[in-house]
């Protein structure tokens, strides 16, 4: 390499070591945060239907599930009673007591609520 060369090299790999983590931070800083609370309202559609001494929970899941698992709870006063799990999209029957109160369906590997759905008691 000739001389001018080699400090035009020098003072390009100079600018690139400061200018690469700068760009870097500045990328972490300006990307946009995930939101807490996603709207999974609108991947799932419940409907209930009140039986003789059971309630039949409907679950239509319309779009692809963004979480790794997710588990159906019916949860009344006392307890909580786990009724299946959710896999793909399609549809899910459940059945459950009449004192449930709401389904609840939780992401078991992250530890967090995806939805909660009241049922409607004036069947």
């Amino acid at each position: 390499m000739i001389k001018p060369l080699r400090s035009v090299h020098f003072v390009v790999w100079r600018v690139l070591a400061l200018a690469i983590p700068i760009a870097l931070a500045l990328a972490l800083v300006v990307r946009p945060q995930r939101s807490a609370e996603q709207k999974n309202v609108d991947n799932f559609r419940f409907t209930s239907l009140r039986q003789d001494s059971s309630f039949q929970i409907t679950i239509h899941v319309l779009n692809p599930l963004t979480t790794p698992s997710c588990s159906v709870f019916a949860v009344d006063e006392q307890q909580k009673i786990l009724l299946g799990r959710l896999a793909t999209k399609g549809t899910y029957l459940f059945n459950t007591r009449v004192s449930t109160k709401h389904v609840l369906l939780f992401d078991g590997i992250h530890k967090k609520e995806i939805v909660t759905y009241l049922i409607s008691t004036d069947l």
